[in-house]
């Protein structure tokens, strides 16, 4: 069932399961390692999905859509970008920077602002985004970062899925060296995931991710933001990425709030019948409730604990008017070129 949810319909519960707490869990290196790499591997032969019409279906919906194209914009549409910063743009698993629908977004943006640099990191490409650490990601980005010399003087930054995620670590590790302007989080697993997407190879390769989901033995991209609410110990304790990200650990970092709260702008942009990202309210900091093991207990970004003391700056960004959130009808990051053009590309002026 692909149709659109509101942001407080429930998952369904009988769609909603955890592996038992107490089960066995053997050591599984090789099986995990195979496993994920199968799953990018064999991504671009997946169906693909029907989108809206002025959009190509990308074949996996983890994949940046290729946009329909357009006439280069000749009106005052297209804002003057003398003064603008370039634009960064960083792709989701199983993508890469080069690949057709990153080019298309990438094409989509210098037609809007004639002129503008605009650069897909082609770091972290295919099996990489799957089987490379999110810490590793992020210094990768880093990297890739220090060696383009046109952006020293800063950039806005654009995340797609697990790519959004990454660019928000940057912002918060890295913001200090490179002023960041304006963070766009493209259906961005911001609060993590909390069950496996209800994609069938996923769905498949779930129960041997599932014994080892933090990546204790096998220390992958999808362990850093996999966030099972049974056991918030557990949780705070093996996720080395997100909790830290999210500061949420007692001794938090301010110098991680200080880099959001120096954003112009922070930018949700959120999928109202996404399949991939669950709960879907992770595209807007929301969760599931820690000891919900139904999925029907959704806490919004401004009922969270994390929010109420402003751990990365959401409340005061929000307060200052400085976070937008935009939402479309569709499933994981199937948005078309109308939507991105109307409602996403203005916040980038």
């Amino acid at each position: 069932d692909h149709r659109p949810r509101t942001m407080t319909e429930p998952v369904e519960p009988e769609d909603f399961h955890y592996r038992r707490l107490d089960a066995p869990r053997p050591r599984v290196f090789g099986l995990a390692l195979v496993s994920f790499a199968a799953l990018v591997l064999f991504v671009p032969f997946l169906p693909r999905r029907a989108i809206p019409s002025d959009a190509v279906a990308p074949p996996f919906s983890a994949l940046a859509p290729v946009l329909a194209s357009t006439t280069p914009a000749t009106s005052t549409a297209a804002l003057a970008t003398s003064t603008l910063p370039p634009v960064v743009l960083m792709h989701g698993m199983g993508d890469a920077g080069t690949s057709e629908g990153m080019r298309s977004v990438a094409e989509a943006i210098r037609q809007a602002f004639p002129g503008r640099h605009v650069v897909s990191l082609d770091v972290a490409n295919g099996m990489d985004s799957a089987l490379v650490t999110m810490d590793a990601q992020v210094a990768a980005i880093a990297a890739a970062v220090a060696a383009d010399k046109r952006l020293a003087g800063g950039f806005d930054a654009v995340g797609l899925s697990q790519g959004a995620l990454l660019m928000r670590a940057f912002v918060e590790r890295h913001g200090g060296d490179y002023k960041v302007r304006k963070l766009f989080s493209l259906c961005g697993p911001q609060e993590g995931i909390g069950r496996c997407p209800q994609v069938a190879m996923y769905q498949a390769l779930c129960p041997v991710f599932e014994m080892d989901p933090y990546g204790a033995e096998v220390p992958i991209a999808f362990s850093g933001y996999w966030k099972d609410v049974r056991d918030e110990k557990a949780y705070l304790e093996h996720n080395h990425f997100l909790p830290d990200v999210n500061n949420e650990r007692p001794r938090r970092n301010e110098t991680y709030r200080e880099n959001m709260l120096a954003l112009e702008a922070y930018v949700l942009v959120h999928a109202t019948a996404d399949s991939m990202i669950v709960p879907r309210e992770s595209e807007l900091h929301g969760f599931f409730a820690w000891g919900d093991t139904t999925g029907r207990k959704i806490v919004p970004m401004e009922a969270s604990d994390g929010y109420a003391t402003d751990a990365i700056g959401l409340k005061t960004l929000a307060e200052s008017g400085r976070l937008h959130r935009r939402s479309f009808d569709g499933d994981h990051l199937q948005f078309n070129r109308s939507f991105l053009e109307e409602q996403v590309l203005p916040l980038l002026g």
